[in-house]
């Protein structure tokens, strides 16, 4: 016995729905909230740990620039230097860059942008830096997954004016003693951001923005 063309075309639609929640699921939303502090903040200096493919950075600093004159960006990464035990050992579901890549569009973005310049640092953050002092106007920290790498980044940046951290996670399967930042936000005073995505493992992921008492935020 056929299917009616009625039941087949209800069931078309279902699975174009359902093609349509998938592609909603798959495709992050809480990085749009970046862009929204950085209009807030308006940053002069910025600063990325995991540039990866060098987009982020691109929209942080044009957008920057629509309120100041100069924008200076430091990106860290290991590139292409990654390799799969890394990204184990660091929780990472990124395909590897290129650095010669990312130089280019942010070269390109120079060119386009007066006032817009640019560092890109190569490696492990553990060998870059941790155990310096650096301050930016905006950081975010998005690099390594684990929470002696994600505590070594913040240290170094600590001092910065607005921090933003990535993988605060809730639902309980991602074993947060070992990755993302929500033991190190326990001892700061912090704002987790509302929207949140989805990770393949099951759990919600969120941004957090340190809060200082001396500085205005949202």
């Amino acid at each position: 016995m056929g299917t009616s063309p009625g039941r087949r075309n209800q069931s078309a639609t279902a699975a174009i729905r359902l093609d349509a929640l998938n592609a909603i699921v798959a495709q992050p939303r809480r990085y749009e909230q970046i862009l929204d502090l950085i209009e807030v903040f308006k940053p002069m200096t910025i600063c990325e740990v995991g540039t990866w493919s060098g987009c982020r950075a691109k929209e942080m600093c044009v957008t920057a620039l629509k309120y100041v004159d100069s924008v200076h960006y430091v990106g860290f990464d290991v590139f292409e230097d990654g390799n799969d035990e890394l990204d184990d050992a660091e929780l990472n579901g990124k395909t590897r860059c290129a650095m010669e890549t990312v130089y280019r569009l942010l070269a390109e973005t120079a060119s386009n942008h007066s006032g817009f310049t640019f560092e890109l640092i190569k490696g492990l953050t553990s060998n870059t830096l941790h155990g310096k002092s650096l301050a930016f106007d905006f950081t975010y920290i998005d690099g390594g997954h684990s929470v002696g790498t994600i505590d070594g980044d913040y240290r170094a940046l600590k001092a910065s004016r607005h921090i933003v951290l990535d993988d605060f996670y809730t639902g309980g399967k991602i074993d947060t003693k070992s990755y993302g930042c929500n033991s190190l936000v326990k001892g700061l005073p912090h704002l987790v951001l509302p929207i949140y995505d989805c990770v393949k493992e099951g759990d919600l992921v969120q941004l957090v923005m340190r809060v200082s008492p001396t500085v205005a935020c949202l």
